[in-house]
């Protein structure tokens, strides 16, 4: 909920004639002091002093289309697919020029990430104003190494935005040092994204975090919406202690690599897995090319409409063994 100078109070008087709202402004006043909290808390968290908080990754998203459409006067977006479909939605929502560029190919039946100097070559052909793309990937669980992403980066400095989202990050690393985070000082027109939906399961928080360098937060800032995240989010991400959030990524980080390797040893004893094209990255993830979708045992994301081929390809999460045992 966006609110201007003026705030009506959602609790209500009993009226002669009416129901009328109350004008206590106390709560506001409140909810500005959470709002300070929450901005220590992510300045602590990710040690980084100039970041945006959204409503989930989505918002933010669509803040930095909205500001080179109407800020910058651009409207070319070049998106490295397959791709997480809000990117290609928002820019959509605001007419802009689409440009796709595909980051993986097919070799001997198997899938994996084009050579960074492909990309790079296809991303200068596309001319773009911002670039946007997903790291680890989604759907794809492909990773960009840190050396890859300053290859690709230093080839778009004349970009006004490349957005970077590392939704998955805390699958693929349990340090930042091995982040985009750390290339926001060197390349000006870095934006990362980050979220708690993913690895944290806090998704119905809908908090979303964006992290660039000053300039381009005080860009951003003046097309942001007032006050979009709820009271209640604020008050149950400030219960989470700092430090255990910092184990709790190293424990799912460690935990995600053991389900990989246990996952890995089980598929040749699933009848259903037969004859699959798997592809296993950096992520709680896994890609799978399918001849046969019928009967399958487990819930599975029908992703085939982001892939030119003729495969049934869906996406997995990495299962526990029990879950196996169905």
């Amino acid at each position: 909920m966006s609110i201007g100078k003026h705030h009506l109070n959602l609790s209500y008087v009993e009226g002669k004639d009416s129901v009328r709202p109350t004008d206590n402004f106390a709560d506001i006043g409140n909810y500005k002091k959470q709002l300070e909290l929450i901005n220590k808390y992510i300045l602590e968290l990710y040690n980084h002093p100039y970041f945006i908080i959204g409503a989930g990754i989505s918002e933010l998203l669509d803040l930095v289309v909205y500001s080179l459409r109407f800020g910058y006067r651009k409207d070319r977006i070049t998106i490295l697919s397959p791709a997480y479909g809000c990117y290609k939605q928002t820019a959509e929502r605001y007419r802009c020029r689409i440009g796709q560029v595909v980051r993986i190919e097919q070799e001997n039946g198997q899938y994996h990430q084009k050579p960074m100097c492909q990309i790079i070559d296809d991303v200068i052909k596309s001319k773009p104003n911002m670039l946007i793309f997903s790291n680890p990937g989604n759907p794809t669980p492909d990773w960009i190494s840190l050396r890859e992403l300053k290859e690709l980066l230093s080839s778009v400095k004349g970009c006004s935005f490349v957005v970077i989202d590392e939704a998955f990050i805390e699958y693929a690393t349990d340090d930042d040092r091995e982040t985009a985070l750390t290339l926001i000082k060197q390349y000006d027109n870095l934006i990362v994204l980050r979220t708690f939906s993913k690895a944290y399961g806090l998704f119905g928080l809908r908090i979303g975090i964006l992290l660039a360098n000053k300039n381009i937060i005080d860009i951003l800032s003046q097309h942001q919406k007032m006050y979009t995240i709820s009271q209640s989010s604020i008050e149950a991400l400030l219960r989470i202690n700092i430090k255990d959030m910092r184990q709790y990524r190293k424990k799912i980080f460690h935990r995600n690599k053991k389900r990989t390797h246990n996952f890995v040893k089980q598929i040749p004893s699933l009848e259903w897995l037969r004859d699959a094209t798997i592809w296993f990255g950096q992520t709680n993830f896994a890609l799978i090319a399918l001849k046969n979708k019928e009967d399958l045992p487990v819930v599975m994301k029908d992703v085939s409409s982001k892939f030119d081929d003729n495969h049934n390809w869906y996406r997995i999460r990495i299962p526990d063994n029990h879950e196996l045992s169905i």
